[in-house]
This record gives C-alpha cells, structure tokens and sequence, in this order.
C-alpha cells in the first residue's frame, strides 16, 4: 500500500475522533474565552462542518484511487489494491460522514438555542 493512501486511512479515524470531541468540549466551555458558552458550542459546529468535510474528501479519494476486483481502474490516479469489502465499509464511513454533517450543520445554526434549551 502506497504511503499517501495509509496517510490517509490513518486521518479517517482522527478526525472522526475530532469531529466528536471538539462539540462535546465546547459544550462544557473548554477553550471559551469568554463567559458565552453557548456562543462556543455553536461556533463549535462549524469545526465539526469541517472535519466532515475533509473526511468526505479523504473518503472519496481513496473511492477513487482503488481498483475494484475486475481490475478496472475506478479513477486516474495511481491505482491500489482495495477490496471490495473495504469499498463497502467505505461507503458506510461516507453515509456516517453525511451524519456528522448534519449534525454540525444543526450545531453551528442552532446550538447556542440548544444550550440555553439544555441548562
């Protein structure tokens, strides 16, 4: 496997990892400078919006750079032997990936409401 495509398999589950944590620490006012928690949290959505963006971008590279069990190439890149049960868990990570956008999305527009609803 070549070392951009472990590069990137390896970034997958850090961001997911990020994408989780940055909300649940804004929520508890980690990293807020000021006395607005709420504020923080819904800022909070915008990073999350993020990571699922570049995670969709990694998955989607890596959809493309593999070569299916025909053996026809998927894309123009450098092609990788994948297997098509990690094209399937793939594709699971890219509906999870969508998810996590949503709920960034609904973070970002609506969290300060759902802080304030909350405490």
């Amino acid at each position: 496997m070549k070392r951009a495509l472990k590069h990137d398999i390896l970034l997958i589950p850090l961001l997911f990892f990020i994408a989780v944590l940055l909300p649940v620490f804004a929520w508890h006012g980690v990293g807020s400078l000021d006395s607005d928690i709420g504020e923080w949290f819904q800022r909070s959505g915008s990073l999350v919006v993020l990571c699922a963006a570049v995670l969709e971008y990694l998955l989607f590279k890596i959809t493309l750079s593999a070569t299916p069990a025909s053996g026809e190439p998927t894309g123009r890149r450098p092609h990788y032997r994948v297997s098509s049960t990690y094209l399937k868990y793939i594709q699971a990570l890219k509906y999870v990936t969508a998810m996590v956008a949503i709920i960034g999305t609904v973070i970002w527009g609506y969290g300060d409401l759902i802080y304030q609803h909350a405490r």
